[in-house]
């Protein structure tokens, strides 16, 4: 007989998650002296999605991931963090181009980005499986190759999604790449406070 899982327990699971996403950037922005300055978004950005319909904006509350620290502000005005933990998906749509989850999931998280002139973020779980992450080729080539240097050819891969360049890595190889105090002072990301 096949197991049955409880009526909420998939929700229950993403926000779990979503809280341990948010623990591990905080302690990865404070450089493990804080766990505390990213929390998950009220209703996983539903409400600014809903806002926005009627024309009205809400502040950094556009993903899955928000700041409710001064510390993290700067960081969640720059990127729209989307975070999605399922049993099961596939990278298939990078070499079929079907219209999956993964098209879905990058479609709301640059759409999501997009209208609030942001960088998508994209943090995929799968069970059993490390943390990945998905971001723009674009952030790569016009900022984080001059911040943080090349990223190990051993470590990513490139693809498309909707026609736009991405880079897949585990989350846990680009918290080792990009540098937080070195981003703190990069031009391209410091711009963002004007």
């Amino acid at each position: 007989m096949p197991h049955k899982t409880k009526a909420g327990y998939g929700k229950l699971k993403g926000n779990k998650f979503q809280w341990k996403i948010a623990k591990l950037l905080s302690l990865w922005w404070t450089e493990n002296k804080r766990d505390d300055v990213f929390i998950p978004t009220g209703s996983s950005g539903a409400r600014a999605t809903n806002r926005f319909k009627k024309g009205k904006k809400t502040l950094n509350q556009d993903a899955d991931i928000t700041s409710v620290d001064l510390d993290g502000f700067l960081f969640i005005k720059t990127f729209s963090i989307e975070v999605k933990f399922y049993k099961k998906f596939s990278l298939n749509h990078l070499i079929y181009k079907n219209k999956d989850d993964l098209y879905n999931w990058w479609l709301q998280a640059s759409g999501d980005a997009e209208r609030d002139n942001k960088h998508p973020l994209l943090i995929l779980k799968q069970n059993k499986l490390p943390e990945i992450i998905i971001f723009e080729y674009l952030l790569y080539d016009s900022h984080f190759y001059d911040s943080f240097g090349k990223i190990d050819n051993k470590k990513h891969i490139k693809g498309l999604i909707n026609n736009v360049s991405i880079i897949i890595l585990l989350l846990s190889d680009f918290l080792d790449y990009a540098n937080p105090t070195t981003m703190k002072v990069s031009p391209w990301f410091t711009e963002k406070q004007q």
